[in-house]
């Protein structure tokens, strides 16, 4: 068993984090298995008052450094099984309701690779379409497959795997394949009873094959209206978390570009950006953002400049953020702050003398 490399050390120790949830789950397992709790958090460098609150964030290396401790004291190739046994659909929050109340098993899985952010920005979903399946992806933004990675990686697809069985109501649903860059573990007979299905080691990604007939499958609690209302709030909750990656503030730079009298389309914005309009998309998606989503933060953003930093009339910035009349433009600046235009604008002046 391999452990973490120096360099992956180095590189995780960043800000790359996860809610300590997942930290709390393998504990659990760990605890049921006979280890102690608080002598496995003291080797992974995990506060053990951390532990016990059960809250908070985790780098992600310690959480990797707490597969390691654990799988090197049970021995158990398994393990990564019996933690994904123990998932709750509530420990998502904003993502559970979403896919709860989506139309399909596709659209929930789009909506949980386009939302992931809530939960981390330390690995990503992706869900490819194609003729007569689809592909779920998994992909850790850091790594080099070391014990702690691969055991996070088997543990996910487990859990992905136990979140639609529960989100559709189904506990013998299985994917079609399951897929891990990983060599074969020692033992598998455990993971295949888990997944029932057919399991691929040495892959060259880490993903769930689904079947074109699982994509159809209708959540439990499928409903139109609030699955919208889920959408939104999920949107909401993504544009308040602010600091956007550098690749989707050169993407938010291009729209600024287009946004002259006009609603930026999509592909003058990918042309602009020189990426075919899936990859623009592909790279929002990754971030829980639309375009929709993203050219309205844009434009809110430049109608607080524009009423902050100059003495253009109300029209004249509606007109050069595309807005036909100035009405709609009042109203999409309420519900950006709260305000009128020109009451932000005077609020603004008077801090200012």
């Amino acid at each position: 068993m391999r452990l973490l490399s120096p360099r992956l050390d180095s590189m995780a120790a960043g800000s790359l984090t996860i809610p300590f949830a997942t930290a709390a789950q393998i504990l659990e397992a760990a605890s049921r298995a006979g280890l102690d709790r608080e002598k496995a958090c003291t080797a992974a460098g995990i506060d053990p008052d951390q532990a016990a609150r059960g809250s908070g964030a985790v780098l992600l290396q310690a959480l990797w450094r707490l597969w390691e401790v654990v799988m090197l004291r049970l021995r158990d190739p398994a393990f990564p099984i019996a933690v994904a046994e123990l998932h709750r659909l509530d420990r998502y929050g904003a993502l559970t309701f979403l896919a709860m109340t989506s139309r399909d098993v596709e659209e929930a899985m789009g909506n949980v690779a386009r939302f992931w952010r809530l939960w981390t920005s330390a690995s990503s979903w992706e869900l490819e379409r194609r003729s007569t399946s689809g592909h779920l992806v998994f992909a850790h933004f850091v790594g080099d497959c070391a014990l702690g990675q691969r055991c996070d990686q088997e543990f996910t697809l487990a859990e992905m795997t136990q979140a639609i069985r529960q989100v559709i109501g189904d506990a013998q649903w299985a994917p079609l394949e399951v897929r891990f860059r990983h060599e074969r573990p020692r033992s598998i007979a455990r993971h295949e009873a888990f997944f029932g299905a057919p399991l691929v080691f040495g892959a060259t990604r880490v993903e769930l094959k689904l079947r074109e007939s699982d994509l159809r499958l209708t959540p439990l609690r499928a409903d139109r209206m609030l699955g919208e209302f889920f959408e939104r709030h999920a949107e909401e909750l993504v544009r308040k978390m602010g600091d956007l990656p550098a690749d989707i503030l050169r993407i938010k730079a291009a729209i600024v570009d287009e946004l002259r009298g006009s609603v930026p389309r999509l592909s003058a914005v990918a042309s602009r950006l020189a990426v075919g309009g899936r990859t623009l998309r592909r790279r929002l998606h990754r971030q829980g953002l639309s375009f929709r989503a993203l050219v309205d933060l844009t434009r809110g953003d430049m109608a607080r400049e524009y009423l902050e930093q100059s003495r253009l009339s109300i029209g004249e910035i509606a007109y050069l953020l595309g807005f036909s009349e100035a009405s709609a433009f009042h109203r999409a600046f309420r519900r950006w702050t709260g305000e009128a235009p020109l009451r932000y604008r005077e609020r603004v002046f008077s801090r200012k003398r």
